[in-house]
């Protein structure tokens, strides 16, 4: 990670009642499975990387395009340091996103360098999991590869810089 990043909990359900996968968020992104469970209606095991290599079947639908299918990987691995407390406080105004001011809600970030490492069952997928989790994503057609930032991995508070991150390849240690 380039930046630190934010991977609340997810309840079991929405505030109007439907049900979701729930999910403990904290150092482990919200994008992977926390354990056995279906995505895109396939069994895929804990640790799976719950991602795809295009767009979501409802806006697919709604673009008149192709869904994404699912990229195959999981994560292996991971380094993290000390999490980081991510506050503020809001003022009293009618375009603050609390129009009352106060104190905001405190997350704890997972903190910049932290390295996650993840193994693709072909090079192919591995590419595919680059593109989705490199800050500037894949290449699109003209223009400069690094010139826009595309992909914020941080479930929240990505629009303000949180979860920019690169990818690069590992090899195994042989033993």
């Amino acid at each position: 990670l380039l930046t630190p990043a934010i991977f609340p909990a997810i309840p079991d359900q929405t505030s109007d009642g439907r049900p979701m996968t729930p999910h403990g968020g904290g150092w482990l992104p919200n994008w992977i499975a926390e354990k056995d469970q279906t995505f895109e209606g396939e069994a895929v095991p804990a640790g799976s990387v719950l991602l795809l290599d295009g767009l979501g079947k409802e806006k697919a639908r709604r673009k008149h395009l192709p869904p994404g299918k699912p990229i195959r990987a999981r994560l292996v691995a991971a380094i993290i340091g000390k999490s980081l407390p991510v506050t503020g406080y809001a003022l009293t105004h009618e375009i603050a996103d609390r129009a009352d001011g106060g104190a905001k809600s405190t997350h704890l970030a997972v903190p910049a360098g932290a390295v996650y490492y993840f193994e693709a069952t072909s090079e192919t997928e591995a590419q595919k999991l680059a593109a989705a989790l490199n800050w500037h994503g894949g290449t699109v057609p003209g223009e400069t590869l690094g010139s826009r930032i595309r992909n914020r991995r941080s479930t929240l508070l990505g629009e303000k810089g949180f979860g920019l991150g690169v990818c690069g390849t590992w090899t195994p240690h042989a033993t």
